[in-house]
């Protein structure tokens, strides 16, 4: 078998099993070219084996060889002939059958209820099935009707169930805390498997939203996405890649303190920005005087800028995504943390850093956690 492994351009190499300790088998090369070819045929509809060649760098039978198999798995198709006056037979074209493969991906951003829905190869969200969570003793087992029963409807061969939750989310797909859930040391990812009989990925929800930014919403490789919901967290990505931190806590943003001996936070410290930035808090200030909205929204979005900047500071960061309900995170709350982040970061030799609102709405979520489980189980993105 031939075991090439060439890396896509602005690939790592330390990306690769080596780089985690161990020599690449040939499973291991054959997966990466696979995810190399899909990846190319993404990119770019209607490459022929030979540009697909050209393009990875690997041989002809390679190509022919990953092709055959992904057109046998209904991944890939064959769409027609290339148009041409050069002598010989046209080259044949190919295509990504994006219905091929889905996925079922859950949000977990409310502390309500869970969204579910199919997400395919191209990130089309199929209907989304919205169940309540109960009590915390009701939820986990929720949650788990509600992929099964999306799994359940799926048309096209399932790769996996994929989940973006709140809280801290550990490297075996446990649930470490979610306090505003009543989680804590929840293993999702062991118990949606032994349901499901499926691979599982499990991520923080706002790390779920940073990487859907960056695949699907034009993002930077390298962003900050701060997700005001039912708490505020914030999503980092580094060069493509999410960044979990050492203890997997990376982002937790919600829980620095804005505030020297102000609200106390569920976390136990007081001033955290959580307490004045969640999506219920503003939601609850404004409903008590909509007179006073733009100076809510304000206050808290200088707040928020407060916060980011030591971030913007280290990162030297070109783009911070800010996703939340429209009504709150538009207008004066952006305008207010970019004033903040513009004031406190500006400098000769650094341009300002651009802050926007997010561009993929309510399935940011879902769409994020998707793309995770295609790159860990077919090596996409």
């Amino acid at each position: 078998m031939n075991t090439e492994l060439t890396l896509a351009p602005g690939e790592h190499a330390g990306a690769s099993p080596t780089s985690q300790g161990r020599k690449a088998s040939q499973r291991d090369t054959r997966h990466h070219n696979r995810g190399l070819v899909l990846r190319t045929l993404f990119a770019q509809d209607g490459l022929s084996r030979a540009d697909i060649g050209r393009l990875t760098g690997l041989t002809k039978v390679t190509v022919s060889d990953l092709i055959a198999d992904l057109i046998d798995d209904g991944i890939v198709e064959e769409i027609g002939q290339r148009p041409g006056s050069r002598p010989g037979k046209p080259a044949t074209l190919l295509g990504i059958v994006a219905a091929g493969r889905c996925v079922v991906a859950l949000d977990l951003s409310s502390s309500t209820h869970v969204r579910a829905a199919l997400v395919d190869l191209r990130g089309e969200v199929g209907a989304v099935v919205t169940s309540e969570l109960g009590t915390p003793g009701e939820s986990v087992d929720r949650v788990i009707a509600a992929a099964l029963e999306v799994v359940a409807s799926a048309a096209a061969t399932v790769v996996g169930i994929a989940v973006g939750t709140q809280g801290t989310v550990l490297p075996d797909g446990t649930v470490a805390e979610a306090p505003r859930l009543g989680w804590r040391s929840v293993p999702l990812r062991a118990l949606l498997e032994k349901a499901s009989g499926l691979p599982v990925v499990v991520q923080n929800d706002a790390d779920s939203s940073a990487l859907a930014e960056q695949r699907y919403g034009g993002g930077d490789d390298t962003l900050v996405l701060l997700q005001i919901s039912s708490g505020v967290g914030a999503g980092v990505l580094i060069e493509g890649r999410v960044y979990s931190g050492r203890s997997s806590a990376a982002g937790e943003i919600g829980h620095v303190v804005v505030e020297d001996g102000g609200r106390a936070c569920t976390c136990g410290k007081n001033g955290c920005l959580e307490t004045y930035a969640a999506a219920v808090v503003l939601e609850e200030q404004i409903a008590r005087d909509p007179a006073r909205t733009a100076e809510i929204l304000g206050a808290a979005g200088g707040r928020i800028g407060s916060a980011l900047a030591p971030i913007v500071g280290m990162l030297d960061l070109s783009e911070i995504v800010i996703a939340g309900p429209a009504a709150l995170v538009e207008g004066p709350l952006l305008a207010a943390a970019a004033a903040t982040v513009h004031s406190r970061t500006r400098s000769s030799f650094r341009p300002d850093v651009r802050l926007r609102t997010s561009r993929l709405g309510e399935d940011a979520v879902l769409l994020g956690a998707g793309a995770q489980l295609l790159r860990e189980q077919l090596a996409l993105y």
